[in-house]
């Protein structure tokens, strides 16, 4: 081989071998860049997971957080790990926001304790307002509040249970001005005077009793109110029967002063009796 051909072959193979050694160096810059790659996967799914479990720690029970999304980031074993761990974590964490709930009903609490204070919520500078003004209204008893005044007003077919002003109460006025109010019985008590207006045609129609410390007034002014027995125990009973065929029953009054107007045509057509050292109208 001549002097020439020696040194292309050498050429030729130094060529070769720097090429080689090229590619060997690219490659592995590519595998370093995989790996840092790969750690960048996993750093970033740790955090998230990291992220979940701050997320869970705030409260007891509750569903998943995406904290095993997160650790799914990483290779299959480390995604199974991540799923359980973040699943725990994440569960307290919806919890938390549920724990909320009972601060929600703690502020009821202390309305219900505020108004408590002062009474019924109806209840308002020492009077209790009782609105049953709506047909159909109050089908239930409607029982006046101790220690205040009460004034109800009961509507077309309203207050069917009746209406009962306690021995607690003060001042007492019940207004029956709809059609058939007030069906069942009225009961005046409390310390103070005790007023039933029945307004309303057929209205009162299961009558008037109780005691009251100071005076009971009843208006039987509709006609056919106050069909049933009227039968009132205080210092002073008025009762006056003005409206047509009102007071159809007996009214009996036991007091110092009683006094029975029997105004309505074809009123007081039961008995009216009067114990008292003052008797006046139809009082006998």
């Amino acid at each position: 081989m001549g002097t020439r051909s020696l040194r292309t072959l050498v050429f030729q193979t130094s060529f070769v071998l720097f090429g080689a050694a090229a590619a060997v160096t690219a490659c592995g810059g590519d595998d370093d860049a995989g790996k840092q790659g790969s750690a960048g996967r996993d750093g970033a799914a740790a955090g998230e997971s990291g992220n979940g479990a701050g997320a869970g720690a705030g409260g007891d029970d509750g569903e998943p957080s995406n904290a095993g999304n997160g650790g799914s980031g990483a290779d299959s074993s480390a995604g199974a790990a991540g799923e359980s761990q973040g699943g725990a974590s994440g569960e307290p964490g919806s919890a938390g926001a549920a724990g909320s709930e009972p601060s929600s009903a703690g502020a009821a609490g202390s309305e219900g304790g505020g108004s408590g204070g002062e009474g019924p919520s109806n209840c308002r500078n020492g009077t209790c307002l009782y609105d049953c003004s709506a047909q159909g209204a109050c089908r239930a008893k409607v029982v006046c509040a101790d220690g205040f005044d009460c004034e109800v007003t009961c509507g077309d077919g309203a207050c069917q249970g009746g209406v009962q002003c306690v021995d607690g109460a003060h001042a007492c006025t019940v207004v029956c001005s709809g059609e058939n109010s007030c069906q069942g019985k009225v009961t005046c008590a409390g310390k103070d005077a005790c007023r039933v207006d029945c307004d309303g045609t057929g209205s009162c129609a299961n009558g008037i009793d109780g005691g009251s410390g100071e005076r009971i007034t009843a208006n039987c002014n509709g006609p056919q109110s106050c069909a049933g027995n009227i039968d009132a125990h205080a210092p002073e009973v008025h009762v006056f029967c003005n409206g047509q065929g009102s007071c159809r029953n007996a009214v009996d009054c036991n007091a110092s002063t009683c006094e029975v107007r029997c105004n309505g045509q074809n009123s007081c057509e039961g008995h009216v009796h009067c114990s008292a050292s003052t008797v006046l109208g139809a009082c006998r």
